[in-house]
């Protein structure tokens, strides 16, 4: 069973809404995306936060990123202050993502040395796996000189498809409203990017 949770669907500052955030659970705890307000919203779901292995981002515009430097800087202070243990982080994106992140991690204090293991990994229009999750990154546009992608995402017979910065035509009930609520397979979402869950 694959099922998605959207933290959010907004942009960087909505009054009512977090940015862009997304929850997947399949044999994996995977978040794509990761804008403002969605951490708080990661949270309230009750999902483990210090158990997520893989994140994945489409970009790096801060609407779709700028939570990371708050879960970073948590997941330091549970392992290195509080005692906690959590799995290795792969962090997941398009081209520039090894570039970007060491910049980050060399300028943002105690961000080089984690007690835990960090992965860097940059990807194209080439199929990996994350477990039994099958991951398909697409190149998509969306900004100038910025490598932007969408991801496929298929766990048994249910595909889940982030599909880049476009409207969708049909919209579940308050989902795009409502952060924490799982969408059922075989739903769309007219949200900020499109999201297909149960369609080829």
């Amino acid at each position: 069973m694959m099922q998605l949770t959207i933290l959010g669907s907004g942009t960087n500052v909505h009054p009512a809404r977090a940015a862009a955030g997304y929850l997947v659970r399949t044999d994996q705890t995977i978040l794509l995306d990761f804008g403002p307000r969605t951490l708080m919203n990661l949270i309230k779901t009750g999902v483990d936060r210090n158990r997520v292995t893989h994140i994945l981002f489409s970009h790096f515009h801060a609407d779709h990123f700028s939570d990371f430097i708050t879960f970073f800087f948590d997941a330091m202070i549970f392992t290195k202050y509080e005692d906690g243990k959590r799995p290795p982080l792969t962090v997941i994106g398009p081209l520039g993502t090894r570039q970007l992140f060491s910049a980050l991690f060399a300028t943002l204090p105690d961000f080089s040395r984690a007690p835990f293991g960090v992965h860097f990994k940059e990807v194209s229009d080439r199929p990996f796996w994350i477990g039994k999750t099958k991951i398909l990154p697409r190149t998509v546009t969306h900004s100038p000189r910025l490598h932007c992608l969408g991801y496929r995402l298929e766990y048994g017979t249910v595909p889940f498809r982030l599909t880049g910065l476009v409207p969708s035509t049909c919209t579940p009930d308050n989902a795009a409203r409502s952060p924490g609520r799982p969408v059922s397979a075989g739903s769309s979402c007219r949200i900020f990017i499109r999201l297909q869950i149960g369609m080829t």
